[in-house]
């Protein structure tokens, strides 16, 4: 094999090298003609040279110079290379060196500028070896720019790359003074957050037309990445003195005493909401006041809860990366004492954890229906709020509102009416908010709508020469004005573009204009970034758009996921030219995390990136948000829905779209849960998923259309999953819609189609081996005998079901089955029997944080402790019941606890008080329409207590015994 000998350093190469693999020196072609490649890239160039060579050579022999020169050239182009560099070619005694070509790294100004400190080390040492044999001690001048070049192939007689930047280059090594590095404006630019540079000044060099800023080179920056930052362009708010004086004065209001007040901050993209509101939290955290912060997505169709989730998971310290078991944990060391003991405390942080989808085991809303489940959550996020302002005022500041969901907007409209405490909710929103919402908050007259004007042309003028730090020429302040429209984000974005692209530069301690301002001015924000972005290196190009995918807020691994081959020094970049900013803490632990300066230059960068690369990179996104987030598939949902939907993956579309409904489920909103289950049902059926999938997503739809009362929906959707378990042999799927099936029967009062379902229901229980689902099961067939009037067999399923929830440690089965033997004894006796499941049944309820539940079960031990004699206990607990299903708004256990209550109430007396009791409950009754609720005798011919509890059931009774515990139902009815 021949081989190709390099020009420069005289290193063989085998044949079909392009690049000699000791230098980097581009090798000559054996093939004639070849022609030669051409490209447009940003390099940065590196210009080397001894001083006092020209004395050196006259005073040394040819053969003496060499032996100086060949260990000079050896030792600077091991450092060059050592850098990622590489050596263009050897003039003389100069060295010629380019960083971005033939390959391109992110950092190559960082990696040049690098380089030539550590030549400038090496020849240190080098000099001792050499002084002697040169007669001298040896020194050498520097000069390093960045810039656009055009790109050789091979065998083209001007090298591998040439261009201004080039000669630029050059000409500053020229200037340098022995021993010192010199840099051009982009260089300092792109490298100033790792190096430390001194200004210079400006210079003018021959053939180039315009003075060029220049910059000597200090050192290895001390200050870290985020400090860098600090040289982007800043300036103190101007314009809107009145505005943040409004917002002081409703926060001392509130701070008074003067109750919660719900401010919005509303304006465009860029007006300027997010500066106001971070000036107004400065003002009021330094006076001592508490301030926290939450978001909303743009993802899908938004996430419920996810702001009051940021805010929640700040304050008990919980990460996104934390496992299940850990969130618990610190939920209840760090918020649960805030609200009590007993029966205040009970369920609060469950149903707050519920909410936001963390896994909290057993669900602390089973049991309520749509409605309730709605207020309870309302409410355990009131007394949260509550509990942020127990030791004084808060200010609760929710970004970006105009992509929040209904449901939380009306939450937090109804803070405003219902908190106590010393709060204020300042939300910031665009426009569109009120054109979706047109009224929202007007219902308490104590709203306040700040709507952000423009800047007037002063305070824009005043803005610029703060951004410059000094008076900017008139030629550009008009243009700039007029371009920018009084948008302070357009404004600073304008005079970026200008000032890193060398078009506004400082010479003589003034800002002048060093050449034309172009027609080709972008005229919009997005265009001004896109200018902007343009000008980055390939490396923090990528990692600013693979960002984009990731969202407004990243974090370092998710670029080095999608390919980054430097994410850091990339994101050190992109923070150095102010477009992210990095966060003092992340959810994710162990994960640098960042945020766009502004959600606009995360959309420009996302447009920016092709079509084709999209899908793949949302793929790559969603695959590692789903590693990191492993356990907590279902808080998110909507986000793994929304990359993998994206990215053409449909089946993972499928499986997210359908916990994304589940998610909103848990939260009651079973219309958006409807939708997400179609996306996910289409996505399932497209991707040929197979009928297991499509069963346990209909399963999932079937039950968000029970939440919202359509029962004859969710009984073709529970048909449907029962048809896909069957053609799929899937039996636990199976025994789930069995199971759906024979409980919507029952709430379609139709007790004997329940009843045929519930053997095959229970025998696929068993075969699939769930245990809890069996108990569930013998639960449900209790309570449909018990609704037929058939005691008898709802005692034995009722006690079936509580050996079998026993059996498998199952304490929410056990709970259940406890509560149908409270019922059952009820008709049956002893009535000791039936009070201690009952006050068992509640010792578990209570724990799981179930309130409904517990309140259902509730009524039952009032009419027990009232059957035993216990008369005030027994009003105690009827209260109690009917309080709580007024709090959770449980209509139709309402009406059964005041059935208890007038029972008990017309024993002692209170003729009144029964009468108001039998009133409402009538009314309640008859206004939910549900069978089971409606009550079978008129308020005023109420039974007797001698004649037994009326309990909505037409029954006779007759005496077991002398003892007043020996009732027995004899008939009933529907």
């Amino acid at each position: 094999m021949s081989e190709v000998v390099c020009p420069s350093c005289g290193g063989s190469n085998p044949e079909g090298f392009r690049f000699c693999g000791h230098c980097g020196t581009a090798l000559p072609s054996e093939v004639e003609g070849a022609r030669p490649f051409e490209e447009r890239k940003i390099v940065t160039a590196l210009f080397a040279d001894l001083a006092a060579s020209t004395e050196m050579a006259s005073r040394l022999d040819p053969e003496d110079l060499r032996a100086v020169l060949r260990p000079f050239f050896e030792a600077m182009a091991a450092e060059i290379q050592r850098f990622g560099g590489t050596v263009e070619k050897f003039i003389g005694d100069a060295i010629v060196a380019a960083f971005g070509v033939p390959v391109a790294h992110e950092d190559d100004p960082v990696r040049a500028v690098r380089a030539a400190l550590a030549m400038q080390v090496r020849l240190g040492a080098l000099s001792e070896e050499l002084s002697e044999a040169a007669g001298a001690d040896l020194a050498m001048r520097i000069g390093v720019n960045t810039g656009e070049v055009l790109a050789h192939g091979i065998g083209v007689d001007e090298g591998i790359f040439t261009g201004e930047a080039v000669n630029i280059a050059a000409r500053f090594q020229a200037l340098a003074a022995p021993g010192t590095v010199l840099v051009g404006q982009r260089t300092y630019r792109d490298a100033r957050h790792a190096i430390e540079f001194r200004s210079l000044g400006e210079v003018t060099v021959k053939g180039v037309d315009r003075h060029l800023a220049i910059w000597e080179v200090v050192g290895e920056a001390a200050t870290s990445a985020t400090a860098a930052a600090g040289a982007a362009l800043r300036a103190p708010m101007v314009g809107r003195d009145h505005e943040l004086a409004l917002l002081r004065s409703a926060f001392e209001d509130v701070a008074r005493g003067g109750g919660v007040r719900l401010v919005m901050v509303i304006g465009p993209a860029g007006i300027g909401k997010s500066r106001l509101s971070h000036e107004f939290a400065t003002a009021v955290g330094s006076a001592g006041a508490r301030v926290v912060r939450g978001r909303c997505l743009p993802y899908g169709e938004g996430l419920t809860y996810w702001p009051m989730a940021e805010i929640l998971k700040a304050d008990a310290g919980i990460l996104d990366s934390d496992p299940p078991e850990v969130i618990l944990d610190k939920a209840r060391a760090g918020i649960e004492p805030r609200f009590g003991s007993g029966d205040e405390a009970m369920g609060t942080t469950q149903v707050l954890l519920s909410s936001i989808g963390a896994p909290v085991g057993s669900d602390p809303l089973a049991g309520a229906e749509p409605a309730a489940a709605q207020r309870l959550i309302s409410q355990a996020w009131r007394r949260y709020a509550e509990s942020l302002a127990a030791e004084g005022p808060v200010a609760v500041m929710i970004e970006d509102i105009h992509w929040a969901d209904p449901t939380l907007l009306d939450l937090i409209e109804a803070f405003s009416a219902e908190v106590s405490g010393p709060v204020l909710f300042l939300c910031m929103a665009r426009p569109e908010l009120l054109e979706r919402r047109p009224g929202w908050g007007a219902a308490d007259g104590r709203a306040t709508a700040i709507v952000l004007s423009p800047l007037a042309d002063k305070a824009g003028r005043a803005l610029i020469g703060y951004l410059l730090d000094g008076e900017a020429p008139a030629e550009v302040v008009s243009p700039i004005l007029r371009r920018s429209e009084g948008n302070p984000f357009f404004t600073g974005e304008l005079l970026r573009m200008m000032t890193e692209g060398g078009l506004l530069a400082r010479r003589d301690g003034r800002w002048v204009l060093t050449r034309e301002i172009p027609s080709t001015l972008p005229d919009t924000v997005q265009g001004v970034i896109a200018s902007r972005l343009d000008l980055l290196s390939a490396g923090e190009k990528q990692a600013i758009q693979d960002a984009a995918v990731v969202g407004r807020v990243f974090w370092q691994g998710a670029l080095e996921a999608l390919g980054s081959s430097d994410a850091e020094a990339a994101a050190d970049g992109l923070i150095a030219k102010g477009l992210v900013l990095e966060r003092e803490a992340s959810a994710i632990e162990g994960q640098r995390e960042l945020i766009f300066n502004h959600i606009l230059t995360r959309d420009v960068a996302y447009d920016s990136i092709p079509r084709s690369r999209r899908a793949e990179a949302h793929e790559a996104v969603g695959a590692w948000v789903e590693e990191r987030t492993r356990g907590r598939a279902e808080e998110f949902a909507e986000i793994l829905a929304f990359h993998f939907d994206l990215a053409g993956d449909l089946p993972r579309t499928a499986r997210y779209g359908m916990l994304a409904g589940s998610r909103k489920r848990r939260v009651f909103a079973a219309e958006e849960a409807i939708r997400w289950y179609d996306r996910a049902l289409a996505a399932a059926e497209a991707a040929g998923a197979g009928d297991r999938l499509i069963g346990d997503i209909a399963l999932a739809r079937g039950e968000a259309h029970e939440q919202l009362g359509r029962f004859a929906e969710a009984k073709q959707d529970y048909e449907l999953a029962l048809g896909c378990a069957k053609s799929d042999d899937a039996v636990a799927l199976e025994a789930r819609a069995l199971a759906a099936l024979a409980h919507v029967c029952w709430l379609l009062d139709r007790y004997g189609e329940g009843q045929r379902i519930l053997p095959e229901a229970l025998e696929r229980a068993r075969a699939s081996g769930a245990s809890d689902l069996e108990a569930r099961l013998l639960y449900t067939a209790g309570t449909i005998a018990f609704g037929r009037g058939a005691f008898n067999e709802a005692l034995g399923y009722h006690q079936d079901a509580l050996r079998t929830a026993g059996a498998s440690g199952d304490a929410e089965g056990e709970a259940l089955a406890r509560h149908g033997l409270t019922e059952t004894r009820y008709f049956l006796g002893p009535f000791e029997e039936g009070l201690d499941q009952g006050l068992r049944a509640d010792e578990i309820l209570r724990s799981l944080g179930q309130k409904p539940m517990v309140h259902h079960n509730e009524y039952m031990v009032a009419w027990l402790e009232w059957f035993l004699g216990r008369s005030d206990v027994a009003r105690e607990k009827a209260d109690a019941a009917v309080g709580g299903c007024l709090e959770v708004g449980n209509r139709r256990d309402e009406v059964m606890a005041r059935n208890a209550r007038l029972e008990i109430r017309l024993s002692s007396g209170d003729i009144g008080g029964a009468l108001e009791d039998a009133r409402l409950a009538v009314e309640t009754a008859t206004g939910i329409g549900v069978p089971r609720a409606r009550m079978t005798w008129p308020a005023g011919s109420m039974h007797s207590p001698r004649r037994g509890p009326s309990h909505g059931w037409r029954r006779t009774w007759k005496r077991r015994g002398p003892s007043r515990t020996r009732w027995e139902a004899t008939s009933s009815g529907g």
